[in-house]
């Protein structure tokens, strides 16, 4: 048996504000895991009055020391003094090489003994004095003991615990998944890790990182991430991480009891910034889709519509055609609306033109009629047409929404497709605004093309082009019509 000292570069006052009494136990519970530690159980003991019971099942207010153990095969004693971590396991939480050391520190600054047992040594935390600079510095060492009888896999002790510690003991099956029976709402292994990422009910929200408490969340359920970008201290992980994760793992869900509590909160709660509504932003349907749009309408009803939040009056419209506009969260709406779950907005589709009966026209308004067919008669040639009058659009509950003052429509008849050059009847007062509308129609007809496409402008560039050409050859008169001199002198030679 011998003893040697094993020194760090750790000082006690590294990362001081992170590692309290919580982190003491959480990071000696991290290493002795399954994922961890390479082995297949670990345990919480506390012994008194001479027996060692479980601490998951202890009720004592004090004990004479506390055990956490592995049955690995434990760990090689110059991983003290590195900053490096043997951990290749993707299941594993540790990554950093700093908890051994940082829970040592952190014991020292709270005058905690504590014992780290492993193979056939055993180790001691103490503070080295030094002076750099003319600054007193702490250094983090060890006092290692082998030759020491061998045991199966490694432990970490802490004689006499006082009662503080003991509590944050005591809450570990709240805060390490391993020791609790958490209630798995959903499970979905992503393409990122081969470990699940997981949706707990929980009475207190909090995200855990590979089966470790990281911080409390403002969300409706716990959740469980496989992720590596979290903080050294595991108090933070990166948000921007954790919000696509999560929104992977909520779309891809088909857990009823999830999907229906988030959106029963969007409608509840629309403008809270809950954790399920944040990652939800920008998401587009994926596998749990249909499961989400059915939800939707088994929380709602099958006459159930996404309202409209840009217009109170198409919910109004809605609601007279008999169909239920929710209001719900912006991001969740959203993503149920990517998912094929239909908005109040659908009723603009229904939205019909009131043609105008022409016995309702005076006679003022069928003479311009007459001179509207005429000008589509001209720029449609060949293409059959009905030139219409409109009074404007409206939706089937009776509300008359925007409209152009004219319109092209293309009905199909006898396999054939009849042109339809709808003005609206407000127009008919004003006779060039009226032919220049019908003109417009025409070259939509004619071309086949929208405003703002090439082929609408092209036509009207060909028709303006025929026209000046016609117009030009009417202009032309025969030489013996004129009295032109120069053509007389001409044929008198």
């Amino acid at each position: 048996m011998g003893t040697y000292e094993v020194e760090t570069s750790v000082t006690l006052s590294y990362r001081e504000q992170s590692w309290g009494l919580e982190r003491i136990i959480l990071d000696a519970v991290q290493n002795h895991l399954p994922a961890d530690s390479g082995g297949k159980r670990a345990e919480v003991q506390a012994l008194h009055g001479g027996t060692w019971s479980s601490l998951l099942e202890y009720s004592g207010r004090n004990a004479d020391e506390l055990r956490i153990a592995d049955d690995g095969p434990g760990y090689d004693a110059q991983l003290l003094s590195l900053l490096y971590s043997t951990k290749r396991d993707a299941k594993s939480a540790g990554q950093f090489g700093e908890g051994l050391k940082m829970l040592a520190a952190a014991c020292l600054r709270n005058g905690i003994e504590v014992r780290l047992r492993s193979r056939d040594w055993e180790a001691v935390p103490y503070a080295q004095h030094m002076s750099v600079d003319g600054e007193k510095v702490e250094r983090l060492c060890f006092r290692v003991s082998d030759g020491l009888p061998r045991i199966s896999g490694s432990r970490t002790l802490f004689p006499h615990p006082d009662r503080k510690l003991l509590e944050e003991a005591l809450a570990l099956p709240e805060k390490v998944l391993y020791f609790a029976s958490p209630e798995v709402l959903y499970s979905s292994t992503g393409y990122w890790s081969e470990l699940p990422s997981r949706i707990l009910a929980a009475e207190k929200p909090r995200l855990f990182v590979k089966g470790i408490a990281v911080q409390e969340i403002d969300a409706l359920f716990s959740y469980d991430l496989s992720i590596d970008d979290i903080t050294p201290d595991r108090r933070f992980a990166n948000h921007g991480t954790v919000l696509y994760r999560l929104g992977s793992l909520l779309t891809d869900c088909t857990s009823r009891e999830v999907i229906s509590g988030v959106i029963t909160a969007a409608r509840e709660r629309p403008h809270a910034s809950l954790l399920e509504f944040d990652s939800l932003k920008d998401t587009k349907g994926s596998r749990g889709g249909r499961a989400w749009k059915e939800a939707f309408f088994a929380l709602f009803g099958d006459n159930a519509v996404l309202a409209s939040r840009r217009d109170s009056n198409i919910n109004a419209d809605a609601e007279a055609m008999s169909m239920r506009p929710v209001g719900l969260n912006l991001h969740v709406a959203d993503y149920l609306s990517s998912v094929g779950v239909p908005g109040a907005e659908s009723v603009l589709q229904r939205q019909e033109y009131r043609w105008t009966p022409l016995d309702e026209l005076t006679a003022a308004e069928h003479e311009l009629l007459s001179l509207g067919k005429r000008i589509a008669r001209k720029s449609l040639l060949t293409t059959s047409f009905e030139l219409r009058v409109y009074e404007g659009l409206y939706l089937p509950s009776g509300r008359e929404v925007e409209s152009s003052m004219g319109v092209h429509l293309v009905e199909r008849r006898m396999l054939r497709d009849v042109h339809i050059l709808g003005v609206k009847r407000a127009l008919l007062g004003d006779r060039r605004e009226f032919a220049r509308t019908v003109t417009h129609e025409a070259g939509h007809a004619a071309s086949g093309a929208g405003d703002h496409e090439r082929e609408f402008a092209q036509y009207f560039v060909e028709r303006l082009t025929d026209y000046i050409l016609d117009e030009l050859r009417a202009e032309e008169v025969p030489d013996e019509e004129t009295g032109d001199d120069d053509a007389g002198d001409h044929r008198a030679q």
